[in-house]
């Protein structure tokens, strides 16, 4: 989609915001990956501090799910919310 659209002349993606924000985007999503891993590798290794550590990856990714889905609403401009794109129904 920003590959399409173009502003000031040249495309979405160029746009260092666009790029920052899609930085910051993926950044979150790896992170709480990670922590979800290192959840269950504690669990396989069956360590004390599973219980804390599981509330703090479902926390930590939660909260990133919102702020990717915002930043992707913002990206995305007024197609983001449009009924049967992807985006607002992950904003559902």
């Amino acid at each position: 989609m920003c590959q399409n659209r173009k502003m000031l002349g040249s495309p979405m993606i160029n746009l260092q915001l666009i790029q920052a924000k899609l930085r910051d985007m993926f950044l979150d999503i790896d992170a709480s990956a990670h922590l979800i891993y290192r959840v269950c590798l504690d669990k396989d290794n069956s360590t004390y501090r599973i219980p804390r550590e599981a509330a703090m990856a479902k926390l930590f990714a939660s909260e990133s799910e919102q702020q990717v889905i915002d930043k992707a609403v913002q990206i995305f401009g007024g197609s983001g919310v449009v009924s049967g794109f992807a985006v607002e129904q992950l904003y559902q």
